[in-house]
């Protein structure tokens, strides 16, 4: 049980780096194209994911900084800085700044999410077969 439970925090992991990298492409998209703000581009916005774990709905409601700190998310490391440097920077400067800002963003979360995959590909094989080889030690000891 344990070795699905952190394969599934695994894989969910890359999905929410992987629709928070389309988030933030999508933001930045209308902001150099259609110059909304803000607000608006969130209403807009639609991803399944980050729709079924609550975050859209809280950005919708109270904006993009409350949602990222109330949001209870798997992301952790450098694409948790990023992100929150990113929710908290977005909409205050100029578009150039706006539109590097966001490309700066979705350049490293993707190169983040390249290296997390081919890690979790280990971490997965490892969690389907340690847990298995310390219940057979154990059994084996007791006996």
């Amino acid at each position: 049980i344990y070795g699905r439970i952190k394969i599934r925090e695994l894989r969910r992991q890359l999905d929410e780096i992987s629709a928070f990298i389309s988030f933030v492409r999508y933001i930045g998209d209308n902001i150099e194209h259609f110059m909304k703000p803000i607000p608006e581009i969130v209403a807009d916005f639609d991803n399944e994911y980050l729709a079924s774990c609550g975050f859209l709905d809280s950005a919708r409601k109270f904006g993009l900084v409350s949602a990222w700190g109330s949001s209870e998310l798997f992301i952790t490391g450098e694409s948790r800085v990023l992100l929150g440097n990113y929710f908290s920077n977005a909409g205050g400067g100029y578009l150039e700044d706006e539109k590097r800002l966001a490309d700066y963003t979705v350049k490293r979360l993707s190169e983040i999410l390249k290296a997390e995959t081919v890690a979790s590909k280990d971490k997965e094989r490892i969690y389907r077969t340690v847990p298995p080889m310390l219940a057979g030690s154990v059994v084996l000891i007791l006996i």
